[in-house]
């Protein structure tokens, strides 16, 4: 049991789609690793009132983006997705990322599940991913990663890389995909210095 798990697109993509709510905020927005947000509530929450501009300032507590990646803050991604993305620039860059395409051949990889927000609300949702729709693999969990480690650049994964004939050396296997270039160098920096605050002061740190 379990063996080919790694190769099926029915895990939620959950908190890991943020790697792409942030892309799209570092990349097509003002929002900086250092701008500063304020919310309400628990950050593992999204409720419709954390999302609007709270009544009095009592119960509010303020976080950098950069910890608000690390600590996989929900209220603070939805609210800020509604403020300053939309659903077809998110969906864009989910397919940049690699969802809704076909990111492997010559295995039985369905492509990573990812639709376009049908309300405010929902596009809040998507962009925490707090949400069960949003599907992907472990394989493109790790591709999501390399375009980070590479600089911006969309590699796509390989179990073979060419096959050729005995006889006159013919490719038989398709010529792999080009690398594609989604992010600029400076947004892969910017995001791989989200990645280690993850792992020194958020939800990694104790692995």
């Amino acid at each position: 049991f379990g063996r080919d798990l790694a190769f099926t697109n029915s895990h939620p993509a959950a908190s890991i789609f943020k790697v792409v709510t942030a892309a799209d905020l570092l990349e097509n927005t003002h929002i900086k690793t250092s701008t500063e947000f304020s919310f309400t509530g628990r950050s593992t929450t999204l409720y419709r009132h954390q999302l609007k501009e709270p009544p009095h300032r009592r119960w509010v507590r303020s976080l950098d983006f950069e910890k608000a990646f690390a600590t996989s803050n929900n209220v603070i991604f939805g609210r800020t997705a509604l403020e300053n993305l939309t659903p077809a620039g998110l969906k864009k860059m989910a397919e940049k990322f690699g969802f809704n395409k076909k990111l492997i051949e010559g295995v039985n990889l369905s492509p990573s599940v990812f639709s376009m927000a049908k309300d405010q609300y929902n596009l809040a949702e998507l962009s925490s991913g707090l949400n069960t729709d949003t599907l992907m693999s472990p394989v493109h969990g790790a591709v999501i990663a390399s375009v980070v480690a590479n600089g911006g650049t969309f590699r796509y994964p390989v179990v073979i890389k060419s096959m050729e004939s005995n006889k006159d050396k013919k490719t038989l296997y398709p010529p792999l995909k080009k690398d594609e270039l989604v992010l600029t160098p400076q947004t892969a920096e910017d995001l791989r210095t989200l990645f280690m605050a993850t792992v020194t002061s958020g939800t990694a740190r104790s692995s």
